[in-house]
């Protein structure tokens, strides 16, 4: 959390590189990129919804190429990153964000779990390892990493899925240290995002207890404010950002008393009836 305003920086004229922006959440910030003049460099492992949102990003001005890339296998990644810098030149900007939305636990088979790890995590950091290479010889960039309010704080019934998220968060806070240990944190930028729980999917609202109290958020008002920590380029932050104070105030309590404040709540809220273990 900051507590004075931050300059912002400007898109017009960068390129970003988006991925799982087919649909939800990826789509929604490349949109409100492209809006600022940002060109938009569409991965999905979805085609055709990667050639929907490149056409919904052209029509706002700016260019835009749709990419079919599966970002848990190296070979295709670097494939991307040489087809992106023949078709547009330097990236300017990498947004991880592609993901499974995981509301299930333990109980699902060994290629789920594996598919949730691969996806929400090393999908990760392979897209970071081939494009940071590229930024560190171009001098500049900016990494930007999705992770969830379930990567600060767990959630129960969803672990393997906090578990990835976690992960990026350690991924990123790692990446952040080692930039600066080699003096290059003032030329690549990095950023971690913690958003609430977003309706992505129709599975997200069935998921959740119509009297919940937490944030349930739509995608274009994550979108909006993803895009403007970008532009301030902070380190990490949560959406809503008082999330931020407020996690780190309950995890200084005894651990008795977070159970209380935070996992029971969560368990009379989410419809955890039938999860199992």
């Amino acid at each position: 959390m900051y507590l004075l305003p931050r300059e912002k920086k400007s898109v017009k004229g960068k390129l970003a590189i988006i991925t799982g922006a087919g649909n939800g959440l990826g789509k929604a910030v490349s949109l409100k990129l492209a809006h600022l003049g940002c060109n938009i460099a569409v991965v999905d492992v979805n085609k055709s919804a990667a050639d929907e949102t490149a056409k919904e990003v052209i029509d706002c001005g700016v260019k835009a190429k749709a990419y079919k890339v599966d970002v848990t296998k190296a070979d295709q990644i670097i494939q991307l990153r040489d087809d992106v810098e023949k078709d547009f030149g330097d990236v300017d900007i990498l947004i991880n964000n592609a993901g499974i939305v995981a509301l299930n636990n333990l109980e699902e088979g060994p290629e789920y779990l594996e598919a949730v790890v691969k996806v929400n995590l090393l999908g990760v950091i392979l897209m970071t390892k081939y494009f940071l290479e590229k930024m560190r010889s171009q001098g500049s960039g900016h990494i930007v990493s999705i992770s969830s309010l379930g990567g600060l704080h767990a959630t129960p019934f969803i672990t393997p899925y906090c578990a990835t998220k976690f992960g990026v968060n350690g991924f990123m806070q790692g990446l952040t240290e080692h930039l600066r240990l080699e003096k290059l944190d003032d030329k690549i930028k990095t950023t971690c995002i913690f958003p609430s729980f977003t309706k992505t999917i129709q599975a997200v609202e069935d998921f959740l207890n119509p009297n919940v109290r937490m944030a349930v958020l739509e995608p274009n008002q994550v979108a909006e404010s993803i895009v403007n920590i970008i532009l301030t380029e902070k380190t990490s932050a949560t959406i809503p950002e008082y999330y931020e104070l407020g996690a780190k105030f309950v995890q200084l309590l005894p651990l008795k008393l977070q159970q209380k404040l935070y996992r029971d709540r969560i368990l009379n809220e989410y419809n955890f009836k039938n999860s199992k273990i």
